[in-house]
Formats: structure tokens, C-alpha cells, sequence
């Protein structure tokens, strides 16, 4: 008898065990997706800064390849020049003009002149670029700190005068990435291309100018950026996103931060799940010794009938048995307990939920201003000396930026109809009536993600046209249509009517937005084809189940 009633109190709690049990595994898939999602954006956000710091490298080498004594005879005065340039800027370690041999002209270090870098790689990738080389970790020979080489060749006249080289100084770059900080117990790492290790925060002794381990070098070469989980060289245990070596970026990042804080909270949940699990099969087998038939299976049919009532939507359902029937009671008590912590987590949700919807609102309020007052601000401080083409560009970008808000706000920030997408984009080269346009395709509702990416590249598309395709006069025309198969859709743009089109010769800018607009997840693929009679565009995504 006890044999059994220690059996049935134990199928009693089966069902509150194995609703618990999915409710643990539930919240740790979605942590675990969360942190890994928030490592890749780390790295993004580090490598977004990175290229800052790199287009301000360029700029200074830009401005000072166009001061005459630089590229002139006078080497006293190029010397000096170049000099206040460097003391000037904190970031630079160096700034020397090289001729076309590999010698040093002038420097900022006027004390190097004469030193030879002809056998530095970078520099003569530079002899044969016209645009920049930024070299991997050096040891510098005219500033002789440890540098990451900024490298341009200047030409005057269409003859080459030398390479004007800048070294980025490594001290200053690590001192401004244990500045801007890192996630809880996290770090960022920063290699060359080939993996020697530039800056590190939290720093490492003996670390900078050491390859990264051999295990990770793989992810130099990765063809997009990505997350792991590894154990990095402090012995932690890390969520890692990472962006490898490409075209545009020549350095590989890493940021990451420690698993165990992350689940900090979620493992406390499980502690005190098991807990209570482990409490209420010891009130079981107490009562199995303990309390006769009577006293047993009646607050155990109870508790069951609870948990079902419960599990089948009766939320209210309780026991109500504390302070009865001894043990049993205590474990009806406990599974009251665990279904009022189960309700508070719901309204905890809930609540979280609401402030969202209420935060998005703000924000996409405040975007919206913030839009209006940059295009204002474009248009009073460069309106005088950018063409005004130039200021209708930004500002029909912008539009368009706040038009794909639009349309999420439309629909609570959860999805927006593509048709609704594509009619916004379009709308700054589009007069109703003029029939230039011909839109056509199902309903397809679209996340938030691919809201914004359908209306740049639609911006740039049309804006293009404009300025070269269909639209560039009356006699031009535009069809944009679309199609689902399956869980893909697919967008195409088709022009004719306009100006014969050619392939341009390199990738602008505006082509790598259209071509990047989209994040790995949605598995993009991208079509151009430069046909004479107009430009011909296909996009191919997948479409999230959630929102199909």
C-alpha cells in the first residue's frame, strides 16, 4: 500500500515536473539565441567604430597628400609640415612621404629621412593601387611603434611622386577599445589579416603582436560573419560573434561575453525549479509512510485535477489546500506555488510586452524627428557648397528611411504588407496618375527587417533610374512585381523605355546596399543584368514562418 500511494503521489507530480521541465528547456533555446544574437551585434558595433577609425586615417592622408610642400623639394619644410600634422592628431603614430625607390623623403620623425621601406608589402601593393593599402601588424622604422600602415601612392599630373604612409598608432587603438568597454564579463578581439592580434580589452600580457590561437584562425577566411561558442585564452567559457577579413574590412573582430553570466538568471530558475521538485517528492514519500488511504488519495486526485484544469487553460485553478491533509498538503501548497510563479511569469511577459509596443512607438516617433532634423541640418549646413543633386539624394534617402517606419508602425511593428512597402519606396518618383509604375503581386507580409531592407533597395533602385535608367525621362516605365513559392518570395524590377544602359565598371556604393540590404538569415540572392534596353533586378528571400 505505501508502495502504491508513493507511486500515485508521484504520477501526481508528473505533469507539473514535465510542464517545468519544457518551460526550463523553452527559456534556455531562447536565452541561448538572445546572447547569440547580442555577441554578433557586439562585433558589429566594434567593427562599425574600426572602419571610423579608419576613414579618419584616410581622410587625414587625403588632406595632407594636397599640401603642396608635402609633395614639393623642399624637404626642411615637408619635414615641418608634416610634423604639426601628426602632433596634431592623437591617433597617428607617424606620416611620412615615400618616393617611388622605397626611400623616406620626409617625415614627421625627421630623424628616420633616408630609412627604406621598399621591402614592406604594403607599400608595394600601394605603387600598383591608385586607391588605399592598410598593411597588417608592423613594427614601424620611422616611428618605431608598433603600427597598423595606412598607405596611398600621390600622383601629380599623372605622374607618381611617392607613397604618403600613415602608421595608426596600436597604443592609442588599444586605449580606445578598453574605453568604449565591453559586456559583462566579455572582451574584444582585434586580428590583421593574418591573425596577429592588434588590440585586445580586457588586455592580456604578452598578447598584442601574437597570433591568435590556431583553432580560431579559420574564422579569418569565414565568407560572413558569425557566432561560436569557445573557451577563449583567460579560461572562460564565451559566446563569440565574430567578422572575418574581407574587401572592405582588412581587420578580423571578436566580441564576446561569458556564457555562465548570461544564464546567470536562468540557472537560478532551474535551481529553484529542482528544488521544489526535489521538496514535493520528499512530501510524497513522507506521506506514503505516514498518512493512511483516506488522507492520501482524495488531495492527490485533488492536485491532479488542478494541474490539468490548469494545463487546459483554467488558470485560476488551485488546490486550496494549505494547512490540510498534512504532507499532501504541503505539496498541493508547492504546486500553487509553482503555478502562481508560472501566472507571474506570464504577466511579467505580458507587461514586458506592452512597455515594448509602448517604447516602439516612442522610438519610431523620435526617429522620425531625429530624420527631419538631419535633413534640415543637411540642407542649412551644405547647401551653399554640395550640389544640390547631392542634397536631393540624402534627402529622398531619408524619405524613404521614414517611409519603411511607416509602414511598420502601420502594423504594430510586427509586419507590413509588401505592397505597401514598395508604394512608399517609390513614391519620391512617382506622381499618381502618370502611370510610369505598373506594381503587381500577392499580399505578402513582411517582418520588420525585411521591411527596411525592401524599401533601401527599392530607394536606390529608383533613384538610380532617375538619375541614369527609365525614369531619367518621361518616356521611361518601371514594373514591379513580386511572387511567393513556397516560403521564398521573390522581387523583380524591370526598366525600359529609358537611356541604353551599360555594366558600370565597379561596384558603388549603391550596389553594395541593394546587395546587402538583407542579413544572412534570410539566405538573399541578388540579380543585375545590365541589359541596353534597362536595368533588369531580382531579389530572392526567404520568408519567415511566423509571419507567412
Amino acid at each position: 500500500m505505501k508502495k502504491r500511494l508513493f507511486a500515485v503521489a508521484l504520477t501526481a507530480l508528473i505533469p507539473a515536473t514535465g510542464m517545468l521541465i519544457y518551460n526550463e528547456v523553452w527559456y534556455r533555446a531562447q536565452r541561448n539565441a538572445e546572447i547569440h544574437d547580442q555577441a554578433l551585434q557586439a562585433s558589429r558595433q566594434v567593427a562599425s567604430e574600426v572602419d571610423r577609425i579608419f576613414e579618419g586615417v584616410k581622410s587625414l592622408i587625403i588632406a595632407t597628400s594636397v599640401v603642396p610642400s608635402v609633395t614639393g623639394d623642399d624637404t626642411t619644410r615637408c619635414n615641418s609640415v608634416l610634423a604639426e600634422i601628426a602632433n596634431s592628431v592623437e591617433f597617428v603614430a607617424s606620416i611620412s612621404m615615400i618616393d617611388p625607390n622605397g626611400v623616406v623623403v620626409c617625415s614627421s620623425m625627421p630623424g628616420r629621412n633616408g630609412a627604406s621601406i621598399a621591402d614592406r608589402p604594403y607599400f608595394q601593393q600601394a605603387l600598383k593601387s591608385d586607391g588605399f593599402v592598410i598593411g597588417g601588424f608592423t613594427k614601424g622604422r620611422v616611428s618605431a611603434a608598433d603600427v597598423l600602415p595606412v598607405a596611398k601612392a600621390v600622383r601629380r599630373g599623372g605622374q607618381l611622386r611617392g607613397v604618403l604612409v600613415s602608421g595608426l598608432n596600436l597604443d592609442w587603438f588599444q586605449g580606445r577599445m578598453e574605453a568604449r568597454g565591453t559586456l559583462a564579463e566579455g572582451f574584444v578581439s582585434i586580428a590583421d589579416a593574418d591573425g596577429i592580434v592588434v588590440a585586445r580589452t580586457p588586455p592580456i600580457a604578452n598578447t598584442l603582436g601574437t597570433k591568435i590561437s590556431s583553432e580560431y584562425m579559420h574564422l579569418l577566411k569565414e565568407p560572413r560573419p558569425g557566432t561560436l561558442e569557445a573557451t577563449s585564452r583567460d579560461g572562460m567559457s564565451r559566446v563569440i560573434g565574430y567578422q572575418p577579413v574581407s574587401s572592405d574590412s582588412p581587420l578580423y573582430i571578436a566580441a564576446g561575453f561569458s556564457k555562465d553570466k548570461a544564464f546567470e538568471a536562468v540557472n537560478r530558475g532551474t535551481l529553484t525549479a529542482g528544488l521544489l521538485i526535489l521538496l514535493s517528492v520528499a512530501i510524497a514519500a513522507a506521506a506514503a509512510v505516514f498518512i493512511g488511504n483516506s488522507f492520501i488519495i482524495r488531495p492527490i486526485n485533488n492536485v491532479v485535477s488542478v494541474i490539468r484544469r490548469w494545463s487546459i487553460g483554467e488558470v485560476s485553478a488551485r488546490t486550496g489546500m494549505r494547512g490540510q491533509y498534512g504532507e499532501v498538503g504541503q505539496i498541493a501548497a508547492a504546486v500553487d506555488e509553482l503555478l502562481d510563479e508560472l501566472d507571474r511569469r506570464r504577466a511579467q511577459a505580458e507587461e514586458a510586452e506592452a512597455a515594448r509596443v509602448f517604447l516602439t512607438r516612442e522610438l519610431s516617433h523620435r526617429v522620425k524627428n531625429t530624420l527631419s532634423v538631419v535633413q534640415a541640418i543637411a540642407r542649412q549646413t551644405f547647401g551653399k557648397i554640395v550640389p544640390q543633386q547631392a542634397i536631393d539624394t540624402y534627402s529622398l534617402r531619408v524619405r524613404a528611411l521614414a517611409g519603411a517606419h511607416d509602414s511598420l508602425l502601420a502594423e504594430e511593428w510586427e509586419s507590413a504588407d509588401i505592397h505597401d512597402v514598395v508604394v512608399r519606396a517609390i513614391a519620391p518618383h512617382h506622381e499618381p496618375g502618370d502611370n510610369r509604375f505598373r506594381i503587381d503581386g500577392p499580399d505578402v507580409l513582411l517582418p520588420p527587417k525585411a521591411v527596411v531592407a525592401i524599401s533601401l533597395i527599392l530607394h536606390e533602385l529608383s533613384t538610380n533610374a532617375a538619375k541614369y535608367g527609365a525614369l531619367h525621362d518621361l518616356s521611361g516605365h518601371v514594373d514591379v512585381t513580386w511572387q511567393r513559392t513556397g516560403d521564398r518570395v521573390r522581387l523583380e524590377w524591370s526598366e525600359s523605355g529609358g537611356p541604353p544602359v551599360t555594366k558600370p565598371e565597379r561596384e558603388g556604393f549603391g550596389t553594395k546596399v541593394v546587395s546587402r540590404a538583407f542579413g544572412p538569415d534570410y539566405a538573399p540572392e541578388v540579380e543585375f543584368d545590365y541589359r541596353p534596353e534597362g536595368l533588369r533586378f531580382s531579389i530572392e528571400f526567404t520568408q519567415p514562418k511566423q509571419v507567412a
